[in-house]
């Protein structure tokens, strides 16, 4: 009985041994490079819905994993429109009206599809889901029955740069619920 237990002892510990130094088949797949900001000055984005098409010019930042904003600007660096994202909340500003809406990822995506979070908004707005050599990121977005069709084009991504981000004041503006502030904007 005592050379039964030694002979299991002996075939456990080997098969541990064998499966230790088994070589693995695993895919290496390289990593994109790690940025710390991204910014595009001039960046344009375009929304075309029900046949009517608006393009805007817009200066995109990216701090990544912290903030990721979208500030409208149609006429000569003038904000109209902005978005501050952060990993856990939205804030949108609508200058125009002096309104604003604060939303999380969860109310959000109740409307919108496909479904959205930080990352990849982040990845969206840092130019990350580009492929090489592509200037275009094309979207499609629904939102109730509204279906639209999202065109951002970058002329240059310029990376690892210190960004200025002021704070955005609204103090005077008037808070609305994000779903009134979106149907008001498209």
């Amino acid at each position: 009985m005592k050379h039964f237990y030694v002979r299991i002892l002996l075939f456990a510990t080997m098969t541990w041994l064998l499966a230790s130094c088994a070589v693995s088949k695993k895919t290496v797949v390289p990593q994109q490079p790690v940025h710390t900001t991204a910014e595009v000055k001039r960046a344009t984005v375009s929304i075309e819905t029900d046949g009517n098409k608006v393009s805007v010019g817009c200066r995109l930042q990216t701090v990544f994993d912290s903030l990721c904003i979208v500030s409208v600007q149609p006429i000569s660096g003038m904000e109209v429109v902005a978005l501050h994202a952060t990993p856990n909340q939205l804030l949108v500003i609508d200058r125009i009206h002096s309104r604003y809406a604060i939303t999380d990822y969860q109310t959000l995506n109740t409307f919108i599809n496909p479904k959205t979070d930080f990352r990849q908004l982040q990845n969206m707005i840092g130019g990350i889901d580009l492929p090489q050599g592509v200037s275009t990121l094309i979207k499609n977005v629904s939102a109730g029955k509204r279906d639209a069709r999202i065109s951002i084009v970058f002329p240059e991504i310029i990376y690892d740069q210190s960004l200025t981000i002021r704070p955005k004041k609204i103090d005077n503006y008037q808070k609305t619920d994000i779903k009134t502030l979106l149907k008001s904007l498209l």
